[in-house]
């Protein structure tokens, strides 16, 4: 039998077990951190789109700006969410501050909910735009509540802002005199 070639007295069975020995951990490492990167923009994704269908009947909510204005630097890649979110934001800021028509308001549902849906897509949900559309839960008194609460900043606002005035009722009420407790005679 042959004696196998050697370089610096070891085989070529061990050089491939101490290269083994060395290698092995780094790509066990570099494997690990790419599977977390991997798990971390999806998460992120997942974040965008579980706020979006949570608050996808009221769209003032914070959270829901914060998501809608993350979709470009999240999605960054997907460029049909990227172009319906464009499309979206052009249509929202068309009027300057002014609400949208009903025609417009319509417009701007279906085109949240086909960018909801190729989000959902992306990440292995099967939801059509129409479903997602069709299924926004927002109780009347919750929308009351926040009507309201629209209308009292708002007069107060103005009553601040001294375009309207306060109007205050003086009313004299009969004082009533405290009964003062007396101690039982003995």
């Amino acid at each position: 039998m042959t004696p196998l070639p050697t370089h610096w007295g070891l085989t070529i069975s061990e050089w491939l077990t101490i290269l083994a020995i060395i290698l092995g951990p780094i790509i066990a490492v570099l494997t690990q951190l790419g599977i977390q990167r991997s798990n971390s923009k999806r998460d992120e994704k997942m974040r965008v789109f579980k706020t979006f269908m949570g608050l996808r009947a009221t769209w003032v909510q914070q959270d829901f700006v914060q998501a809608f204005n993350l979709v470009d630097v999240i999605f960054y890649k997907n460029l049909q969410v990227r172009q319906k979110r464009k499309e979206l934001f052009t249509l929202l800021t068309s009027r300057a501050g002014a609400d949208l028509i009903p025609d417009e308001v319509m417009r701007a549902n279906d085109l949240f909910a086909e960018m909801l849906a190729m989000i959902g897509h992306e990440l292995g949900y099967d939801f059509g735009h129409t479903e997602i559309k069709g299924t926004a839960y927002l109780p009347t008194g919750q929308q009351r509540l926040a009507d309201e609460s629209r209308q009292l900043m708002q007069q107060t606002l103005a009553v601040m802002e001294g375009r309207q005035n306060l109007g205050v009722v003086i009313r004299t009420e009969e004082a009533q005199q405290p009964q003062l407790m007396r101690r039982p005679e003995r």
